[in-house]
């Protein structure tokens, strides 16, 4: 008999269960234990399809209501399989582009003028850019000419979209194309990374625009005055135009916990301050509806100035949220109120009422491509994919 042998096995044991514990409580994060004890608070909610007082129709969506991830309740959108969305409405064109030669270039944001009638690409370090035109065949001698004769396009020769409106449903349509070139660089985005690009322009003045461009890993939001393109050949070291503006994006907001950063951004125009010179007015995002940013957790959030320092855009409010972000090139607003979100992953475009923050109905792309960019301007949409091993315009 060894009277104590019992006690101390037990007492040996129960150390060793001690440190194993310690052991696992600093290998395993304090989220894991309260992710397995706490059961999240997740319900149901459905909101019915409704119309505003201008008539405006709008989705009625299911949301679940969930946490984020500081363990506040959060509504989050439930997305509807993509084969039971509607298809976006009109005519699909597929528009003959011509990129940048270089083997290097691949582009990572697109954007348009408010008017439609230019395109703005950014790759990692420039920026390129390129006006729509289109190559009218002959047209048959039958064929009635709707437009004035000082209006009438020559045969053959490159005309701007915004004309084809004007010429009669019968008429022959040419091939819409477009070239893009190298556009003069901006003193603030030497050696930035490009994340995004927005177009802006006066109202009582479509000529005189500003570019914005998203930098240093969403941190930063320079304005500069709108490019103009590089003679083929021309050395890189060209002319740098001045920086017109800067913003500082808050980060406070971000969730650290998921990585989270700012990827993409929508400006509108109508927020650009008079201007009756080139050099005079700007861009004003001191209102809601004026900025939009996305970002890699999927939200979507309106900006504004902060009012004690304008140099810094602060969030004013989520304007939606879903589990897979939407990515560069992908936020469009149209017409100062309506902005447009190309889901990539998802193959859909949503549009959304900026000005409410509601939801007003969301559509599905074919399927068969890999959808990129997206950028709205005049009565068009203009969608970059991958078909193949080829870009789709």
């Amino acid at each position: 008999i060894q009277p104590g042998r019992l006690a101390a096995t037990v007492f040996r044991m129960a150390t060793w269960m001690l440190i194993l514990l310690w052991v696992a409580g600093l290998a395993l994060p304090l989220s894991f234990f309260h992710e397995s004890l706490s059961k999240p608070f997740v319900a149901d909610v459905y909101l019915q399809e409704m119309e505003d007082a201008a008539g405006l129709r709008q989705d009625g969506i299911h949301v679940q209501l969930s946490e984020d991830a500081s363990g506040m309740p959060q509504l989050v959108p439930s997305v509807r399989e993509a084969e039971s969305l509607d298809m976006l409405p009109g005519e699909y064109e597929q528009i003959k582009v011509n990129w940048p030669r270089h083997a290097s270039f691949l582009p990572r944001a697109m954007t348009s003028n408010p008017a439609g009638t230019e395109l703005l690409v950014a790759d990692d370090f420039n920026l390129y850019v390129g006006a729509l035109m289109e190559s009218l065949p002959p047209a048959p001698p039958d064929v009635a000419k709707v437009p004035p004769a000082s209006m009438e396009p020559a045969e053959g020769e490159p005309v701007p979209p915004a004309l084809r409106g004007l010429l009669s449903a019968s008429a022959p349509r040419g091939t819409v194309e477009i070239n893009f070139h190298r556009a003069t660089a901006c003193q603030a985005l030497e050696g930035q990374a490009l994340r995004d690009v927005g177009i802006v322009c006066s109202q009582n003045s479509t000529s005189i625009c500003r570019i914005l461009v998203l930098t240093q890993r969403g941190r930063k939001i320079v304005e500069c005055p709108f490019p103009e393109p590089v003679a083929e050949g021309s050395p890189w070291e060209t002319a740098l135009a001045p920086q017109q503006q800067s913003w500082d994006v808050s980060q406070d907001w971000l969730h650290v916990s998921e990585s989270e950063s700012v990827e993409s951004l929508a400006a509108n125009t109508r927020c650009f301050a008079r201007a009756d010179s080139p050099s005079k007015g700007g861009f004003r995002p001191d209102a809601a509806a004026c900025a939009m940013l996305g970002t890699s957790a999927g939200r979507i959030v309106q900006m504004r100035e902060a009012l004690a320092d304008s140099d810094k855009l602060i969030p004013l409010r989520i304007l939606h949220q879903r589990s897979h972000p939407s990515g560069r090139g992908s936020l469009s607003l149209m017409n100062g109120r309506y902005l447009l979100t190309l889901w990539g992953k998802y193959s859909s475009i949503s549009a959304f009422d900026a000005r409410r923050g509601s939801l007003i109905k969301e559509w599905r792309l074919p399927t068969h491509i890999r959808w990129l960019m997206m950028s709205g301007g005049g009565s068009s949409l203009f969608l970059v994919g991958i078909r193949g091993n080829s870009h789709a315009g």
